[in-house]
């Protein structure tokens, strides 16, 4: 009778893993493969127009969140690895687009994305304080929305913005 259930148990594991883990294994090599190609979400050459900022940043916030919502809820609900281990996975792939699109802003403004580092610790360390300056690095994505980049190409690469590049 053991036998049988544990039997059962391995081929739920199995069935969860073919239904959830092995897509989540290709998305993961999809992504290295084609995610830090210049122009995609992962990359941290070249630059980014407030637009495209905007837009990266709200997507990650809010679609990025309730992603991870959703995987914590199954890992806690099923208490399956293959949710956990998900749910780490789109984490770390959040953070790190997150920074790439910081760091591609700061390329349109003309700066080094070394300066992001900064603003990840600051993010980190001020989220957990209860004092007003919780709000710094919500300040400092409002700015890098509102700041113009820098007009023609910089040292980053050429302007996001020239139609005559685009055509």
């Amino acid at each position: 009778m053991e036998f049988i259930k544990s039997f059962i148990a391995g081929a739920i594991e199995l069935g969860m893993f073919l239904t959830f883990g092995l897509p989540v294994i290709i998305l993961a090599i999809a992504v290295f493969l084609f995610g830090f190609q210049e122009g995609n979400i992962f990359s941290f050459s070249g630059r980014a127009s407030r637009k495209s900022f905007i837009i990266k940043t709200l997507l990650l916030m809010f679609g990025g969140t309730i992603l991870l919502c959703l995987l914590i809820f199954l890992a806690v609900k099923f208490r399956t690895w293959i949710f956990t281990i998900s749910a780490i996975a789109l984490f770390l792939g959040m953070f790190l687009a997150y920074y790439a699109n910081i760091a591609r802003r700061l390329h349109d403004l003309d700066h080094s994305a070394w300066w992001a580092l900064l603003f990840l610790f600051l993010s980190m360390t001020l989220s957990h304080d209860k004092s007003p300056l919780t709000f710094v690095p919500l300040v400092l994505i409002i700015l890098l929305a509102a700041i113009p980049g820098t007009k023609g190409p910089n040292k980053y690469g050429p302007d996001p913005l020239d139609r005559s590049r685009q055509e």
